[in-house]
């Protein structure tokens, strides 16, 4: 799901005409796996790319050189939480029902990725 995505939805379920007590299982228009997400890059961007799997702790040492150890921790807790039993209502989310329930329209994610700038970013890392 992406950060605007989130934001609208989080934004529209504060408002007063929105029913309180509801319980949405949010998450973004498509409930993909990794190689799905991997293969929609790629269609979206016309070249190969690959899903390559980490350890969620191999994850969380790269994370920290990036955010820190403690930013680190809390985004591999999702992760550790998401591997859970207890996590199957997390990874079940219904774009239908957001999307009806709070009339938002939930970004596809091949249009999510024509439509960043990756070729800024490309250049800022090299």
């Amino acid at each position: 799901m992406s950060h605007d995505d989130l934001a609208r939805v989080l934004a529209r379920a504060l408002d007063d005409d929105v029913p309180a007590g509801q319980v949405l299982n949010v998450g973004g228009a498509d409930v993909l796996t990794g190689p799905e997400l991997a293969a929609a890059f790629g269609q979206a961007l016309g070249r190969e790319i690959r899903y390559v799997p980490l350890e969620v702790t191999q994850f969380e040492q790269g994370l920290a050189q990036l955010l820190g150890p403690e930013a680190a921790a809390g985004v591999a807790g999702i992760y550790h939480y998401a591997g859970t039993a207890r996590a199957c209502d997390l990874l079940a989310p219904s774009p239908a029902a957001v999307e009806s329930a709070l009339g938002v329209r939930l970004t596809p994610v091949i249009e999510w990725v024509k439509a960043q700038p990756w070729e800024h970013w490309a250049r800022s890392a090299g």
